[in-house]
C-alpha cells in the first residue's frame, strides 16, 4: 500500500511539472503530500515488525522495551509523524503566502519526529540483538530472526537517511539548493523508498506472521511461496 502511495504520488509529479508554473490544485496536491507521508505507512509495519519477531523468538525477557509497549510507542509517534506532515503538505498545496511558513514548519515538526523515532527504533532493534545473540532462546534457533532484524537495520537506515534529507529540504525553504533541484528527490526519496521495498520483498514480513499463526503462507526471496506448519 504505501509503495502504491509513493508512485501515485510521483506519477501526479510529472502531471504538476508539466503544468509549471500554472499548478492546478489536485496534481500539485497529490504529488506534494503522498511522496511525503508515505515512509510512515511503512514505518507502522516496521515497528509491528519487531514486536513480532520479539513474540516468535519468545526473547522478550531480553527486549529493552515490552513488546506491548514497543509497537504503542512507536506506532504513536508514527501517526504523529504522519498526521504533522500531512496535515502541513496539507497547507502548502493551497499555495498560499500567509500561511506557507506555518505549513512548513508543521512538516518540519513531523519530520523531525520521524527521525528520532527512527533513530530510538534502530538503538532499541540493536539493543534486542545484542542481548538475544548473548542469551538465545530455543524459540530464536529455530527462527532466522537475524536475518528479518537484517533488513528492518537497512529498510530504517534508508528511511532515516531520506527523511534527514526531507527535513533539510523543508529547512531550507522554498529558495533552497535541494528543493530547487530535482535529482535530489529522485536519490534521495524515490530511489531509497524503491530500495526499501526491494528490502522487504526479498526478506518479506509474511514468513513472521504465519509463524506466529503457527501455518500459513510465507513467501521468500521475493518469488517463492512456502506453505509454514510450525508443530
Amino acid at each position: 500500500t504505501q509503495h502504491a502511495v509513493e508512485g501515485v504520488g510521483y506519477a501526479f509529479r510529472t502531471v504538476s511539472i508539466k503544468q509549471s508554473p500554472d499548478y492546478t490544485l489536485p496534481p500539485y496536491a497529490i504529488q506534494l503530500i503522498l511522496p511525503l507521508i508515505a515512509p510512515a505507512l511503512l514505518s507502522a509495519t516496521m515497528y509491528m515488525s519487531l514486536g513480532r519477531i520479539i513474540l516468535v523468538t519468545q526473547a522478550e525477557a531480553v527486549a529493552p522495551i515490552r513488546r506491548t509497549w514497543l509497537t504503542k510507542l512507536f506506532v504513536t509517534g508514527d501517526v504523529l509523524s504522519f498526521l504533522a506532515q500531512a496535515l502541513g503538505g496539507a497547507i502548502l498545496a493551497q499555495q498560499k503566502a500567509s500561511s506557507y511558513n506555518t505549513g512548513r514548519w508543521i512538516i518540519i515538526v513531523g519530520l523531525v519526529i520521524q527521525v528520532l523515532f527512527f533513530g530510538l527504533f534502530l538503538i532499541t532493534s540493536v539493543i534486542f540483538h545484542v542481548r538475544l545473540n548473548k542469551m538465545p532462546t530455543l524459540a530464536s534457533q529455530k527462527f532466522a530472526w537475524k536475518r528479518h532484524l537484517s533488513a528492518l537495520y537497512t529498510g530504517s537506515a534508508l528511511i532515516l537517511i531520506r527523511s534527514i534529507y526531507r527535513l533539510i529540504e523543508y529547512l531550507e525553504d522554498a529558495g533552497g539548493y535541494l528543493i530547487t533541484h530535482e535529482a535530489f528527490a529522485y536519490v534521495f526519496d524515490a530511489l531509497l523508498m524503491f530500495a526499501v521495498m526491494i528490502v522487504f520483498f526479498w526478506v518479506h514480513p509474511s514468513e513472521i506472521q504465519a509463524l506466529i499463526r503457527g501455518k500459513g503462507k510465507a513467501i521468500k526471496h521475493g518469488f517463492k511461496v512456502v506453505h509454514l506448519n510450525v508443530t
